[in-house]
């Protein structure tokens, strides 16, 4: 991991303000807060552990990064999910 971490990063440099306005029309949501500041987080680092009891929108924050990174053909290493966040990862990111 302390690898991972120190290598540079290899995706471009990303307009996260611009991300994250042009995500929230394509999911058809506005982000609380601190979910944009989750998405801001991630696409401006290269790990990102996202946390929270069910309901706390964790499963639209990944909708949403995911999302980014698709449009932009980055590539990822997304986390394993369980349960209701696994299936809606798998029904909406589908190749």
């Amino acid at each position: 991991m302390a690898a991972f971490i120190k290598a540079p990063k290899s995706i471009r440099k990303i307009k996260t303000a611009k991300a994250i306005d042009w995500v929230q029309k394509q999911l058809s949501i506005r982000l609380a807060d601190k979910q944009v500041e989750a998405v801001r987080c991630t696409v401006e680092n290269k790990v990102m552990v996202i946390t929270g009891g069910p309901g706390t929108g964790k499963t639209t924050i990944i909708n949403a990064i995911l999302k980014i990174f698709s449009k932009l053909g980055v590539k990822h290493s997304a986390g394993r999910s369980h349960g209701k966040s696994r299936q809606a990862n798998e029904r909406n990111h589908r190749a």
